[in-house]
């Protein structure tokens, strides 16, 4: 019994040691307008399959499941807002833009609304 309890704990202690670096890899940081710029202007986001923004100078090209709209972005108050226009009426998306690395996390009032990574950088 002692015996098994000991391989749990070090098969425990194993899985935790070996998630360490996948934690480590995984720091985010918010973007300010300028590093939006260079990062991603030119560059489309997204996750392959279900939705993508590709953003140019001032404009922002949108896929979500199928259903394409363009837009326009900007930067306010640090957060990354695209308008679009929906059934004839303007509408605001704004998100806090974290990254690292190529992964890309849009959140919402601190809370994570989408992921995805830079697609054609």
């Amino acid at each position: 019994m002692a015996t098994s309890l000991l391989r749990l704990g070090v098969a425990l202690v194993g899985c935790f040691i070996a998630t360490l670096p996948v934690f480590a890899a995984e720091k985010f940081k918010r973007l300010s307008p300028d590093e939006f710029m260079r990062q991603f202007v030119g560059h489309t986001v997204g996750d392959e399959a279900h939705w993508s923004y590709h953003f140019t100078n001032a404009a922002v090209d949108a896929m979500d499941l199928g259903k394409t709209r363009r837009g326009l972005w900007r930067f306010t108050h640090g957060e990354l807002c695209m308008d679009f226009t929906e059934r004839g009426k303007p509408v605001a998306e704004c998100y806090e833009i974290l990254i690292s690395g190529k992964n890309v996390r849009f959140l919402r009032d601190g809370v994570l609304i989408v992921e995805g990574w830079l697609v054609d950088e």
